[in-house]
């Protein structure tokens, strides 16, 4: 939950803000895992390989976590 302070500027309100911690270490573990069982497969040909062969695994973990939280 984000509060509007100004046109562009959002915050988060303080008795939600050790909820979103939590929610925010979820939405990573599971991209972690997906990475990991990623790696033992044959590569094929989807963005997320492409991803994890240009950039670090944590950067490609949290870009499919963004994936996934834009889909909630």
């Amino acid at each position: 939950m984000l509060i509007r302070m100004n046109s562009n500027i959002y915050r988060v309100p303080q008795r939600f803000a050790g909820t979103t911690v939590y929610l925010r270490t979820l939405l990573i573990h599971g991209p972690r895992a997906v990475i990991r069982f990623a790696e033992s497969k044959p590569k094929p040909e989807n963005w997320l390989s492409k991803l994890i062969a240009r950039r670090n695994k944590n950067i490609a973990a949290v870009a499919l976590a963004n994936k996934n939280a834009r889909i909630i």
